[in-house]
């Protein structure tokens, strides 16, 4: 066994090579790191916006739109690295205006086969990834095929059940194992898309 001390008023004693809490405070600093960049963009944006009178001119305002990226950050945060990752893929994606559906395929799949691992099938992670995907709704806006649109429709509705009720996320097809053998049969052909003032009512 072994000792921390380097936390205060408190000893850690573990087996480990390293101590767990200095670990989760490690990765716990470069998340709020991440945060803190992201707050600098928007900050300059807000910045421009102001300064070259954008607001006025086309009613344009980014900070009327901080608190909800704030809380999208932050809910994103309680999903382990891994997950993360596969999210930012799929958002990699998202950013375009005509996504190549191919490529997000094979990011949904890869989000969900992890999702469906003993690693990645906890509660934080769905519930985390289900209240990015319901914040962050910039798949709402991109001219996806109603079966891509479907799925999103899921991932941000009972994704979060899986766990801790799994009845309902099944009757919802969206548990991790539902979605990713809905993911790897969608269709790549571009069709219609669903009513868009549908995703945005709800």
């Amino acid at each position: 066994m072994k000792a921390c001390v380097n936390h205060e008023k408190s000893v850690v004693v573990f087996s480990e090579d390293t101590c767990p809490l200095c670990h989760a405070e490690k990765a716990l600093k470069k998340i709020l790191v991440e945060i803190e960049k992201s707050m600098g963009i928007l900050e300059e944006l807000k910045r421009i916006v102001d300064e070259n009178g954008l607001k006025k001119k086309y009613g344009l305002s980014v900070s009327e739109d901080m608190d909800d990226k704030n809380a999208t950050a932050a809910q994103l945060a309680e999903a382990d690295s891994r997950a993360r990752e596969l999210v930012n893929a799929v958002q990699t994606i998202l950013v375009h205006n005509v996504p190549d559906l191919s490529e997000l395929k094979s990011s949904l799949i890869n989000l969900f086969e992890y999702l469906s691992s003993p690693n990645g099938r906890t509660a934080e992670n769905c519930k985390a990834i289900n209240s990015f995907f319901m914040f962050d709704d910039l798949w709402v806006d991109r001219n996806l095929p109603d079966h891509f649109q479907a799925i999103f429709v899921d991932v941000s509705g009972a994704l979060h059940d899986t766990v801790s009720a799994p009845e309902i996320a099944e009757n919802f097809d969206s548990t991790p194992e539902q979605l990713l053998k809905r993911a790897k049969e969608l269709n790549t052909q571009q069709s219609a898309p669903l009513n868009r003032e549908y995703f945005h009512g709800h």
